[in-house]
């Protein structure tokens, strides 16, 4: 409907000089009733300029915080760190640039990294952080509880026990170790290896369930070598394991029977 009344519309009347204009002497503006703006363009056009000149005049100037006299761009020190990039105190109230003022020396750099910091900071967040940890380390405080942290890791030892997982004629399918066999061994459904849960459901569905067989107990420290000895003996002696580290003989350039003979030794030492 607006669009029909500007076709009607042949002059208008501009609210600025109150000169009565033809219409193609004025904007469109959709938004008012007629489709026209309400200033003619030569009126918009001198109200631009001189919005344009005050605008660009007061660029140029600058109130100093300190003294409150607005003075010229040129009577404040350039600061990049600012959004209008000058400072807030002039010259005269500052006669040193806030840049000389800074520890690192005008550049607003860290002094290790040379990364871009915030004001008044001599160093970023990554360097601080790290000559914080130095200090620390090197304190005498941080070396005994860290002596007392590797003092209480070499005497605290667990009790592991080294398990199988049989099927009902006693052929092991898995060997593992863990602190709570018993748990470990009812985890195994849902949270075993996809080869393991496969094998428990089918035994699942032929009515049958896999027994756990407690091969012996260990110290924590020696419970690796220990899974891995018997790892080797039952695939040495037959049995269908579905460990995924049984790979690891292979790449140690070791055949099975060779790597129960190099573990017998640390085996028959260890009670």
């Amino acid at each position: 409907m607006a669009l029909v009344t500007s076709l009607m519309v042949a002059e208008k009347k501009c609210r600025k000089c109150g000169e009565i204009k033809p219409v193609v002497e004025f904007h469109k503006n959709r938004h008012n009733s007629d489709g026209y703006a309400k200033w003619c363009k030569e009126c918009r056009r001198v109200y631009n300029k001189a919005y344009g000149e005050k605008k660009r005049a007061v660029r140029e100037t600058k109130k100093c915080c300190r003294c409150k006299v607005v003075k010229k761009l040129s009577e404040f020190h350039y600061d990049e760190i600012y959004k209008a990039k000058y400072s807030r105190l002039c010259k005269s109230c500052s006669p040193i640039s806030p840049r000389d003022k800074r520890p690192n020396q005008k550049t607003n750099r860290c002094i290790d990294c040379g990364v871009a910091v915030s004001y008044g900071a001599e160093r970023c967040v990554s360097c601080a952080s790290k000559r914080r940890r130095k200090r620390a380390e090197d304190s005498i405080a941080y070396k005994d509880r860290l002596n007392r942290a590797k003092n209480y890791s070499e005497e605290a030892t667990l009790t592991v026990f080294i398990y199988g997982l049989a099927l009902p004629n006693g052929e092991i399918f898995y060997v593992g170790q863990s602190l709570q066999p018993e748990q470990r061994f009812v985890a195994h459904r849902s949270k075993g290896t996809p080869e393991v849960m496969k094998k428990i459901d089918e035994l699942l569905s032929k009515n049958l369930s896999p027994r756990l067989v407690i091969f012996e107990e260990c110290d924590s420290k020696m419970a690796m070598e220990k899974e891995a000895f018997w790892i080797a003996n039952m695939l040495l002696t037959g049995h269908p394991l579905l460990n995924r580290n049984i790979p690891n003989f292979r790449l140690m350039g070791l055949e099975v029977a060779d790597f129960i003979d190099k573990q017998k030794k640390l085996y028959q030492a260890t009670p």
